[in-house]
Protein backbone atom coordinates (compact mmCIF):
# COMPACT_ATOMS: atom_id res chain seq x y z
CA UNK A 1 0.00 0.00 0.00
CA UNK A 2 2.79 2.15 0.97
CA UNK A 3 4.75 1.75 -2.33
CA UNK A 4 1.12 2.43 -4.25
CA UNK A 5 0.83 5.41 -2.88
CA UNK A 6 4.37 6.28 -3.56
CA UNK A 7 4.07 5.53 -7.26
CA UNK A 8 1.48 7.42 -7.29
CA UNK A 9 2.87 10.78 -6.07
CA UNK A 10 5.75 10.15 -8.09
CA UNK A 11 3.43 9.94 -11.24
CA UNK A 12 1.82 13.00 -10.07
CA UNK A 13 4.82 15.01 -9.63
CA UNK A 14 6.34 14.32 -12.84
CA UNK A 15 3.44 15.21 -14.78
CA UNK A 16 3.60 18.79 -12.69
CA UNK A 17 7.14 18.93 -14.08
CA UNK A 18 8.20 18.81 -10.15
CA UNK A 19 10.54 15.61 -11.04
CA UNK A 20 12.90 14.56 -14.42
CA UNK A 21 12.68 11.33 -15.12
CA UNK A 22 16.43 9.87 -14.53
CA UNK A 23 18.38 9.45 -17.68
CA UNK A 24 19.16 6.20 -19.10
CA UNK A 25 22.77 4.84 -18.25
CA UNK A 26 25.22 5.05 -20.86
CA UNK A 27 27.34 2.09 -19.92
CA UNK A 28 30.32 3.94 -19.48
CA UNK A 29 30.44 5.13 -23.46
CA UNK A 30 31.22 8.38 -24.28
CA UNK A 31 28.37 10.64 -26.32
CA UNK A 32 29.81 11.24 -29.79
CA UNK A 33 30.10 15.06 -29.93
CA UNK A 34 29.15 16.27 -33.92
CA UNK A 35 32.55 17.64 -34.18
CA UNK A 36 34.05 14.67 -33.09
CA UNK A 37 36.29 12.77 -35.68
CA UNK A 38 33.88 9.22 -35.26
CA UNK A 39 30.77 11.73 -36.65
CA UNK A 40 32.90 13.27 -38.77
CA UNK A 41 34.16 10.56 -40.64
CA UNK A 42 30.52 8.64 -40.82
CA UNK A 43 29.14 11.98 -42.20
CA UNK A 44 31.90 12.42 -44.69
CA UNK A 45 31.38 8.75 -46.06
CA UNK A 46 27.60 9.60 -46.22
CA UNK A 47 27.68 12.65 -48.36
CA UNK A 48 30.30 11.19 -50.86
CA UNK A 49 27.94 8.10 -51.23
CA UNK A 50 25.48 10.39 -51.81
CA UNK A 51 23.12 10.04 -48.37
CA UNK A 52 21.96 13.06 -46.64
CA UNK A 53 23.41 14.39 -43.49
CA UNK A 54 21.57 12.03 -40.79
CA UNK A 55 22.12 16.02 -38.07
CA UNK A 56 20.53 17.77 -40.74
CA UNK A 57 17.67 15.48 -42.03
CA UNK A 58 14.20 15.61 -40.47
CA UNK A 59 13.34 12.17 -40.26
CA UNK A 60 17.12 11.24 -38.59
CA UNK A 61 17.71 8.34 -41.07
CA UNK A 62 20.90 6.65 -40.02
CA UNK A 63 23.92 6.34 -43.06
CA UNK A 64 25.14 3.00 -44.51
CA UNK A 65 27.79 1.79 -42.07
CA UNK A 66 31.75 2.54 -42.75
CA UNK A 67 33.43 -0.06 -44.17
CA UNK A 68 36.60 1.14 -42.61
CA UNK A 69 34.63 0.81 -39.64
CA UNK A 70 32.46 -1.83 -39.26
CA UNK A 71 35.38 -4.01 -41.14
CA UNK A 72 33.85 -5.67 -44.00
CA UNK A 73 34.07 -5.10 -47.32
CA UNK A 74 30.99 -3.61 -48.87
CA UNK A 75 29.60 -5.94 -51.99
CA UNK A 76 26.92 -4.02 -54.07
CA UNK A 77 23.59 -5.86 -55.14
CA UNK A 78 24.80 -7.68 -58.28
CA UNK A 79 21.61 -9.72 -59.86
CA UNK A 80 22.60 -13.17 -61.40
CA UNK A 81 21.15 -16.58 -62.46
CA UNK A 82 21.00 -19.13 -59.90
CA UNK A 83 21.97 -22.79 -61.26
CA UNK A 84 18.78 -23.94 -61.05
CA UNK A 85 17.63 -21.32 -63.46
CA UNK A 86 20.18 -22.56 -65.67
CA UNK A 87 19.27 -26.11 -65.71
CA UNK A 88 15.85 -25.13 -66.61
CA UNK A 89 16.46 -23.07 -69.84
CA UNK A 90 18.94 -25.70 -70.80
CA UNK A 91 16.13 -28.43 -70.25
CA UNK A 92 13.80 -26.22 -72.21
CA UNK A 93 16.06 -25.69 -74.63
CA UNK A 94 16.52 -29.57 -75.19
CA UNK A 95 13.09 -30.13 -75.50
CA UNK A 96 11.95 -27.74 -78.29
CA UNK A 97 14.89 -29.19 -79.93
CA UNK A 98 13.79 -33.14 -79.76
CA UNK A 99 10.59 -32.08 -81.02
CA UNK A 100 11.47 -29.14 -84.14
CA UNK A 101 14.40 -31.49 -84.91
CA UNK A 102 12.39 -34.66 -85.86
CA UNK A 103 9.42 -32.63 -87.28
CA UNK A 104 11.57 -31.05 -89.62
CA UNK A 105 13.57 -34.61 -90.75
CA UNK A 106 9.91 -36.44 -90.97
CA UNK A 107 9.12 -34.58 -93.87
CA UNK A 108 11.86 -36.22 -95.58
CA UNK A 109 11.48 -39.93 -94.71
CA UNK A 110 7.53 -39.49 -95.49
CA UNK A 111 8.92 -38.29 -99.04
CA UNK A 112 11.76 -41.20 -99.35
CA UNK A 113 9.26 -44.01 -97.89
CA UNK A 114 6.79 -43.22 -100.34
CA UNK A 115 8.86 -43.13 -103.25
CA UNK A 116 10.64 -46.42 -102.34
CA UNK A 117 6.76 -47.99 -101.59
CA UNK A 118 6.01 -47.10 -105.29
CA UNK A 119 8.84 -48.65 -106.39
CA UNK A 120 8.69 -51.63 -104.65
CA UNK A 121 4.83 -52.00 -105.81
CA UNK A 122 6.17 -51.48 -109.64
CA UNK A 123 8.77 -53.96 -109.13
CA UNK A 124 6.39 -56.61 -107.58
CA UNK A 125 3.74 -55.73 -110.30
CA UNK A 126 6.54 -56.79 -112.67
CA UNK A 127 7.31 -60.25 -110.75
CA UNK A 128 3.78 -61.02 -110.51
CA UNK A 129 2.56 -60.34 -114.39
CA UNK A 130 5.74 -62.84 -114.87
CA UNK A 131 4.75 -65.48 -113.01
CA UNK A 132 0.74 -64.80 -114.68
CA UNK A 133 1.34 -65.09 -118.28
CA UNK A 134 5.03 -67.16 -118.31
CA UNK A 135 6.89 -64.38 -119.62
CA UNK A 136 9.44 -61.93 -118.71
CA UNK A 137 9.38 -58.17 -117.48
CA UNK A 138 12.16 -55.28 -117.21
CA UNK A 139 12.28 -52.58 -115.03
CA UNK A 140 14.88 -50.19 -116.43
CA UNK A 141 16.51 -47.20 -114.76
CA UNK A 142 17.36 -44.10 -115.85
CA UNK A 143 19.22 -41.94 -113.47
CA UNK A 144 19.86 -39.10 -116.00
CA UNK A 145 15.93 -38.57 -116.25
CA UNK A 146 15.22 -39.57 -112.73
CA UNK A 147 12.70 -42.05 -114.27
CA UNK A 148 12.32 -45.83 -114.58
CA UNK A 149 10.34 -47.68 -117.09
CA UNK A 150 8.18 -51.23 -117.02
CA UNK A 151 8.50 -53.26 -120.23
CA UNK A 152 7.43 -56.77 -121.41
CA UNK A 153 10.49 -57.84 -122.71
CA UNK A 154 10.04 -61.66 -123.20
CA UNK A 155 7.53 -63.76 -125.48
CA UNK A 156 3.57 -64.28 -125.31
CA UNK A 157 0.96 -61.71 -125.76
CA UNK A 158 -0.30 -60.42 -122.48
CA UNK A 159 -2.49 -57.18 -122.47
CA UNK A 160 -0.60 -53.87 -122.39
CA UNK A 161 0.58 -52.35 -119.74
CA UNK A 162 -1.41 -48.97 -117.85
CA UNK A 163 0.23 -46.85 -115.58
CA UNK A 164 -2.60 -45.56 -113.57
CA UNK A 165 -0.40 -42.52 -112.43
CA UNK A 166 -0.07 -41.41 -116.07
CA UNK A 167 -0.91 -38.38 -116.98
CA UNK A 168 -3.84 -37.79 -119.29
CA UNK A 169 -3.03 -38.83 -123.25
CA UNK A 170 -0.07 -41.17 -122.27
CA UNK A 171 -0.31 -44.53 -125.24
CA UNK A 172 -1.30 -47.70 -123.43
CA UNK A 173 1.52 -49.90 -123.38
CA UNK A 174 4.16 -47.10 -121.82
CA UNK A 175 4.66 -47.84 -118.06
CA UNK A 176 7.23 -44.72 -117.41
CA UNK A 177 7.28 -43.39 -113.71
CA UNK A 178 9.08 -40.14 -113.04
CA UNK A 179 10.54 -40.31 -109.49
CA UNK A 180 10.10 -36.62 -108.47
CA UNK A 181 6.42 -36.92 -109.22
CA UNK A 182 5.57 -39.30 -106.60
CA UNK A 183 6.33 -36.43 -103.86
CA UNK A 184 5.80 -33.86 -105.98
CA UNK A 185 9.03 -32.99 -106.39
CA UNK A 186 9.80 -33.30 -109.71
CA UNK A 187 10.90 -29.95 -110.63
CA UNK A 188 13.40 -29.42 -107.47
CA UNK A 189 17.18 -30.71 -107.77
CA UNK A 190 16.59 -31.36 -104.24
CA UNK A 191 13.75 -33.49 -104.45
CA UNK A 192 13.49 -37.75 -104.18
CA UNK A 193 15.66 -38.81 -107.02
CA UNK A 194 17.63 -42.33 -108.31
CA UNK A 195 20.81 -42.74 -107.34
CA UNK A 196 21.44 -46.41 -109.06
CA UNK A 197 21.16 -50.02 -109.29
CA UNK A 198 24.05 -52.31 -108.05
CA UNK A 199 24.27 -56.08 -107.54
CA UNK A 200 24.22 -56.76 -103.42
CA UNK A 201 27.38 -58.92 -103.19
CA UNK A 202 29.27 -58.27 -106.26
CA UNK A 203 28.59 -54.10 -106.36
CA UNK A 204 28.42 -54.35 -109.79
CA UNK A 205 26.50 -51.68 -111.30
CA UNK A 206 23.38 -52.22 -113.20
CA UNK A 207 20.88 -50.35 -115.07
CA UNK A 208 17.96 -52.84 -115.30
CA UNK A 209 16.21 -56.27 -113.53
CA UNK A 210 14.69 -58.85 -114.90
CA UNK A 211 11.79 -60.63 -113.90
CA UNK A 212 11.52 -64.41 -115.36
CA UNK A 213 8.45 -66.86 -115.54
CA UNK A 214 9.56 -68.10 -111.48
CA UNK A 215 8.92 -64.48 -110.57
CA UNK A 216 12.91 -64.00 -109.48
CA UNK A 217 15.74 -62.53 -111.56
CA UNK A 218 17.74 -65.92 -112.32
CA UNK A 219 18.83 -68.16 -113.93
CA UNK A 220 20.40 -64.84 -115.48
CA UNK A 221 21.34 -63.18 -112.45
CA UNK A 222 21.48 -64.81 -109.20
CA UNK A 223 22.71 -61.80 -107.03
CA UNK A 224 20.16 -59.56 -105.44
CA UNK A 225 20.01 -56.32 -106.28
CA UNK A 226 19.66 -53.50 -104.76
CA UNK A 227 18.25 -49.89 -105.52
CA UNK A 228 19.01 -46.77 -104.15
CA UNK A 229 17.22 -43.68 -103.52
CA UNK A 230 18.35 -39.90 -102.66
CA UNK A 231 16.49 -36.96 -101.08
CA UNK A 232 17.60 -33.49 -100.05
CA UNK A 233 20.96 -31.59 -101.03
CA UNK A 234 24.16 -33.05 -101.83
CA UNK A 235 25.79 -32.14 -98.44
CA UNK A 236 23.12 -33.60 -96.43
CA UNK A 237 21.02 -36.00 -98.32
CA UNK A 238 19.03 -38.94 -96.86
CA UNK A 239 19.17 -42.92 -98.91
CA UNK A 240 16.59 -45.25 -98.94
CA UNK A 241 17.65 -48.50 -100.06
CA UNK A 242 15.28 -51.48 -101.75
CA UNK A 243 16.48 -54.69 -101.98
CA UNK A 244 15.14 -57.42 -104.66
CA UNK A 245 15.45 -61.41 -104.04
CA UNK A 246 17.19 -63.14 -106.72
CA UNK A 247 15.49 -66.18 -105.69
CA UNK A 248 11.94 -65.07 -105.07
CA UNK A 249 11.63 -61.46 -106.28
CA UNK A 250 10.45 -60.33 -102.62
CA UNK A 251 11.25 -56.61 -102.37
CA UNK A 252 12.51 -54.94 -99.05
CA UNK A 253 12.34 -51.97 -98.26
CA UNK A 254 14.91 -49.98 -95.56
CA UNK A 255 14.40 -46.94 -93.49
CA UNK A 256 15.68 -43.86 -94.49
CA UNK A 257 19.52 -43.42 -93.45
CA UNK A 258 22.55 -40.53 -93.93
CA UNK A 259 25.09 -43.63 -94.03
CA UNK A 260 24.49 -45.48 -97.18
CA UNK A 261 26.77 -48.77 -97.51
CA UNK A 262 29.78 -48.87 -99.70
Amino acid sequence: MFRTEVNRQCVHALGAGLLTPPKPPTAGLPIPVRNSPVVNHVQIVSVRRGYPDPAETPDRRSPRPCTKCSGRKFRPNRRGYTLIELLTVVTVIGILASIVVPSMSNGTSTSLKAAGRILAADLRLASDLSMQYNTQYTVTFNVSTNQYQLTLSGSGNPPPLQNPQAPPGTAAGVYVVSVGQIDGTVTDSRGVRLLGAKLKTSGQSVTNISFGSLGGTGPSRTDDTEIWLIYGPNTNPMYLRLTVSALTGQVWMDQPTQYPSS
